[in-house]
């Protein structure tokens, strides 16, 4: 927080800051509570890892590109809770493409004549349901600490608490939102391929896959 504030570009780097935390402040079911709310709930606030990825133009040496992401401090969390007696195991684990299976989807594609395109979601897991895991709770990033938008009304730092979403650095992050995602594609039409949980595929009303 100190050497944000004493760079010139300070302006630019707590807007990006404030910018990738208000992605985490405003997902669905998420919400600032007043200092101290953790504490009144048997919660244990812990401090987001922040990492930034900055991008100079090579002749000029001005900024191209400034982007901030908050996450959660897994391994710091899960030290304290053991501390404190409160740690819970939750599920981890969910499917991935490894290289065989997309080297034999994009063969298929090319064997048929298929287009193969590409589709991301940004803040895909601020996007993902917790599925009725437990509440966490964030603290303030330090670099936002001195903005007046993150105090309580008695002028004390406000807590993030994360209900609703999942949130980087979560190890369950990854599985919600493969289950969020699995959901959404079922109601769209797509079915699970057998025994390939993440490869899915759909009947078109003109007989084509």
């Amino acid at each position: 927080a100190a050497a944000v504030n004493a760079d010139i570009r300070r302006d630019a780097w707590k807007a990006a800051s404030k910018k990738g935390f208000e992605c985490i402040v405003r997902a669905k079911g998420n919400r600032l509570r007043p200092a101290g709310y953790a504490k009144a709930h048997g919660l244990i606030p812990v401090t987001p890892v922040t990492s930034r990825d900055v991008k100079y133009d090579k002749a000029t040496r001005e900024l191209e590109k400034l982007k901030v992401r908050h996450a959660w401090d897994q391994p710091r969390a899960t030290a304290l809770e053991e501390r404190a007696g409160t740690a819970e195991q939750e599920p981890t684990s969910s499917t991935t493409a490894d290289g065989l299976l997309i080297k034999a989807t994009i063969g298929h594609a090319a064997a048929t004549a298929r287009a193969v395109t590409k589709i991301d979601c940004p803040n895909a897991y601020l996007k993902a349901r917790r599925n009725g895991r437990r509440v966490i709770i964030m603290t303030i990033p330090k670099d936002l600490q001195d903005d007046p938008d993150y105090w309580d009304e008695n002028g004390q730092l406000m807590e993030l608490e994360i209900a609703g979403s999942a949130c980087w650095g979560e190890s369950s992050a990854g599985r919600d939102w493969q289950a969020t995602l699995h959901k959404a594609l079922m109601h769209a039409g797509f079915e699970p391929a057998e025994n390939v949980p993440c490869l899915y595929s759909r009947t078109l009303e003109d007989g084509h896959e």
